[in-house]
């Protein structure tokens, strides 16, 4: 599986790959705080495709499984089920799968 995202004014070399490498490289980020309160939007965001919301939710699934702390990886699994309880029901099955 691979994950694009839209950006503008990237460098030549400009990171991409894999949705679980994207993951991995996002665990490194600074200030991981608004990186996740940004995916976990898109992941609750009723204006976004079903399938680009089901994506992120994998991209910080797999980016939280990263991460060192594993009090804060808790918690983010709490914050990750509660916005993916939002989802109709057939969306929460194929999460489940």
């Amino acid at each position: 599986m691979e994950i694009n995202l839209q950006v503008a004014n990237t460098y030549e070399n400009h990171y991409q790959g894999s949705i679980h490498r994207v993951g991995r490289a996002l665990s490194d980020a600074q200030d991981k705080m608004a990186l996740e309160s940004q995916v976990l939007e898109m992941v609750q965001d009723p204006e976004l495709d079903l399938y680009n919301r089901l994506t992120m939710a994998y991209l910080f699934y797999t980016y939280n499984r990263h991460l060192s702390n594993k009090d804060h990886q808790k918690t983010n699994e709490q914050m990750l089920r509660k916005a993916i309880a939002e989802w109709p029901v057939y969306m929460r099955e194929v999460w489940k799968k």
